[in-house]
Order: structure tokens, then C-alpha cells, then sequence
């Protein structure tokens, strides 16, 4: 991979190397590294044109649509920071985030069009556009990158606020780059990967599985939501190979008793599982249905980014904290240590 550091090209290699390959499949829709990079470029252009500046910021209301990856990118490539919305808070909620960090204008889903411009009205902020869509698309071209460091801020997602009001979490251009490389290293990522995005794409656990996945030139199969019927036919139709969730979403797969009879499952090569104790029984059954292993179990709640690895084996346990707890007795593997703290910003 070529030195990156602005996240809103982090496609550039995939779509020097790879432009017609797959960037985002969603239904019947496939959209190729070269369309997506095409796209991105015109969104930016077209934000560019009304007046957005470096550091701005820009709310995306989305459900799961591979637009909103476009529009996510393009918002940066424009220079200004990109801030996802949980779309399922409360209009209260949404309003705040979008007077708490001063959105300039607002880009969002053709079925939330009418929520987003009341939300514009009750919070009194993304006063300067609100668009769909189909109208960036018909812009031109950025001419020329909007110049940046890698220090800036790049994205602002907002906590749930379930201990008060949502928080704004700034994360920088270099500190999500680093993020995509560790964990595509870590599991060995390349342009042949697939991976299933269910999860909200506004939330971090999807975000992480698509940065990673168009760093590396492989596809994201963009899901609604996770259904397990659905889910297990897009892994057949589009030969998913990688899989991520919490342990409950891999039991609510493997009840499928009468589709996984018949379902081929064989592109699958490796499934991580995190949130919540992994135990012995679903081990055991994932490897007899899928005949692969959940390979690593993921500790992440409270720490920033990925911890890596290295190359796993059997089940290879992940423990940063210490003061998260004994391990699970019926595990067994190997523990891998590795401190590798390259944000400028941390002492201690």
C-alpha cells in the first residue's frame, strides 16, 4: 500500500490498481473502484461549489446505502469533516448534534429528506444546502485536492448519549488511516476479501469493517440490517469471506438449521467475534457448519482503534486492559502482546 494520509482518498490505490473491481455491491448495484472514485470527486465538487471550507462540517443522515459511502467520502475530499448521524436517536438528539458542531449544510437519504430539513429548522444550524443524492452527482469534478494536514480532523461521530447529551468524538486523518492498515494487516486483507456490512454504516463497528475493506481494494456487501436469512444468502450470492459480529448475531446464524443444510458457505475463511464472551459450544458448532473458526475474540470497548495480533492460531485471545478480567478457563491459544502506540497525541 502507498503512504496515505487523507482519509477521503483512502481508495486511491484500489482504484489505480483495481478500477473495475467491486467497491460496493448492494442488491443488484455494483459499484466499481473507478465510479466510486468518480463520484466521491463530483460530491466534493459540488460542495465545494456552495461555498464549504476546510474544517466545515457536513451531517450525512443515512440509512445503509452505498451513497452514503460516496457522500462520505466526497465531504472530506472537499476539505470538510464528515459527521455521521445516528438516524435512530431522537429528533431532539439529531437536532443538538447538528447545532453542537456547527453543520454548514446537510446530505441525506431520499426517504429522510423531509426529517433532515426538520431537523435544519429545530436546531437552526445546516442553513446553507440540504441535498439527496442525484443533484452532486451531476457536478463536476474536483479540480484540484483541497490541500490539508494529516493531523486535522477529518470525522465527528457522536456518542448515543445515553449518559447525557451525545458527545462529538473528532478523529483525524492520520489516526483513521492508521486504523485501516492495522486492521487490514492484521487479518490479512487483500482485493479478494468481501465483507458484510449490516451494522449501521454511521456506526464505528461497520465503519471500521468498510475503511478497511476499500483501503485493501476488496467489496463491501452493503446490507439493510442484520436479518440471518438475508444475511446467509448474501454470503452465498456475493462469496462473503469475512465475518464480524457479536457472538448472539453468530447463534441467531447457526438456528438456520433448513438454509444452512443447503446454503454453500465455503467462501467464508474466518469470522471474528467481539462485545461479549465468546464460549466453547459456539466455537465447536461454528466450525462444524462453516468449517472455519471464529479466530480471535476482541476486547474494544473503551479503547481506541485496533489491537493487533499478528497471525493467529486456534483461538488467540485478546487482552489489553488490565484490569478486564481473567480469561475464559476453556480457552485455548496463545497470548500476543504488541504495544504500539503511534498517536502523537497520547502520553503516559
Amino acid at each position: 500500500m502507498t503512504r496515505l494520509d487523507h482519509l477521503g482518498y483512502l481508495t486511491d490505490d484500489a482504484t489505480a490498481l483495481y478500477p473495475k473491481r467491486p467497491a460496493m455491491l448492494q442488491e443488484d448495484t455494483v459499484i466499481s473502484y473507478a465510479e466510486l472514485d468518480e463520484h466521491a470527486d463530483r460530491i466534493a465538487g459540488w460542495l465545494v461549489a456552495r461555498g464549504v471550507s476546510p474544517g466545515d462540517r457536513v451531517g450525512l443522515m443515512w440509512n445503509n446505502d452505498y451513497r452514503y459511502v460516496e457522500q462520505f467520502l466526497g465531504s472530506m475530499r472537499a476539505g470538510a469533516v464528515a459527521v455521521p448521524m445516528n438516524i435512530r436517536q431522537s429528533d431532539e438528539g439529531l437536532a443538538y448534534v447538528l447545532a453542537d458542531c456547527g453543520a454548514v449544510g446537510l446530505l441525506a437519504a431520499p426517504l429522510l429528506l423531509e426529517r433532515a430539513e426538520h431537523l435544519a429548522g429545530l436546531s437552526g444550524a445546516a442553513q446553507g444546502f440540504l441535498s439527496g443524492p442525484e443533484e452532486p452527482l451531476r457536478a463536476e469534478r474536483l479540480e484540484a485536492r483541497v490541500p490539508h494536514h494529516p493531523d486535522e480532523i477529518c470525522m465527528q461521530p457522536y456518542t448515543s448519549g445515553s449518559t447525557g447529551r451525545p458527545k462529538g468524538v473528532p478523529l483525524t486523518h492520520r489516526g483513521q488511516i492508521w486504523n485501516s492498515d492495522t486492521y487490514s494487516r492484521c487479518y490479512l486483507f487483500d482485493e479478494t476479501d468481501r465483507a458484510p456490512l449490516a451494522a449501521p454504516l454511521y456506526h464505528k463497528n461497520a465503519g471500521v469493517e468498510m475503511k478497511a475493506m476499500l483501503r485493501v481494494g476488496g467489496s463491501c456487501v452493503i446490507l439493510d440490517d442484520f436479518e440471518p436469512v438475508g444475511f446467509l444468502k448474501a454470503i452465498e450470492r456475493y462469496k462473503v469471506t469475512f465475518l464480524t459480529g457479536v457472538p448472539a448475531m453468530f447463534r441467531r446464524l447457526l438456528n438456520e438449521l433448513e438454509l444452512l443444510s443447503h446454503a454453500d458457505m465455503s467462501s467464508v475463511r474466518f469470522a471474528v467475534a467481539g462485545s461479549a464472551p465468546v464460549t466453547v459450544d459456539l466455537l465447536e458448532d461454528f466450525k462444524r457448519v462453516f468449517g472455519v473458526e471464529i479466530i480471535c475474540r476482541r476486547i474494544t470497548d473503551g479503547l481506541r482503534g485496533v489491537q493487533p495480533l499478528g497471525l493467529p492460531r486456534d483461538t488467540t485471545v485478546n487482552c489489553p486492559l488490565e484490569n478486564s478480567g481473567p480469561l475464559f478457563a476453556e480457552f485455548v491459544g496463545e497470548l500476543k502482546i504488541a504495544l504500539r502506540w503511534r498517536n502523537r497525541n497520547l502520553k503516559g
